[in-house]
């Protein structure tokens, strides 16, 4: 029987070690372990590949997402980010309404981050410099390793490419993860953007949050104090 390592990768002393960042390694672990188990065959043929993207889909069609869920989605995000509440506790509450194997509430978050590049009023002629975006706007990151790094800045881009209006095809990108983490990474990305915003637009993120509400019609029920200008 295979089980994960409780061995966990060296870390310099002066990295943070979070409940997220290990919620993130522990998810990592698990699929590395049942990837194990499969034959060398099955991963040269595509077969792996093939079962992943069935299993997503399948998943998904059992258990879609209801518009509450997407709302809920929404408002925990936006309260969230409005009341200045941190990456991992935003997680934490957020990872109950992700069905396994499932892109839920990644691509609801993706769309957000989209908004948020809008408010930020971003052009081709201003644009949002993407060098650094994460060291001047996630310095609680948890990303680490080379596949982690991948993941955070496949979700950064994918807003991107939402808000251009190109589909960035999820399901195409995550049946090659091993680990069942897109929501955390579209998280990261929504993170990155509200506070990119923010910093164009001169505005607080309760402000940059209330406006990407009030864009979908949506009022937010989380306690973020008065209104901005009140």
């Amino acid at each position: 029987m295979c089980r994960p390592r409780t061995v966990r990768p060296r870390r310099a002393a002066s990295e943070n070690v979070t409940p997220i960042t290990l919620r993130i390694e522990a998810i990592a672990a698990s699929h590395k372990c049942r990837s194990s188990r499969r034959s060398a065959f099955a991963i040269v043929s595509g077969r792996v590949r093939c079962q992943v993207r069935r299993s997503v889909l399948g998943m998904a069609a059992r258990h879609r997402p209801t518009s509450d869920d997407r709302r809920s989605a929404i408002d925990i995000a936006l309260s969230g980010l409005a009341r200045g509440d941190d990456l991992a506790d935003l997680a934490e509450r957020l990872e109950p309404l992700h069905p396994r194997n499932d892109t839920f509430p990644g691509e609801v978050l993706l769309d957000l981050a989209a908004d948020a590049i809008d408010v930020a009023g971003a052009t081709r002629q201003s644009p949002i410099e993407f060098e650094g975006i994460r060291d001047r706007y996630l310095p609680e990151a948890v990303a680490h390793t080379k596949a982690q790094h991948r993941k955070s800045t496949y979700a950064l881009r994918a807003a991107a490419m939402l808000r251009g209006g190109v589909d960035p095809g999820l399901l195409d990108e995550v049946q090659w993860w091993r680990s069942d983490d897109l929501w955390y990474w579209s998280l990261e990305a929504l993170v990155a953007y509200v506070r990119a915003a923010a910093d164009r637009i001169g505005e607080p993120l309760e402000s940059v949050c209330r406006r990407i509400a009030h864009d979908r019609g949506i009022t937010l029920t989380g306690d973020v104090g008065p209104r901005h200008g009140e």
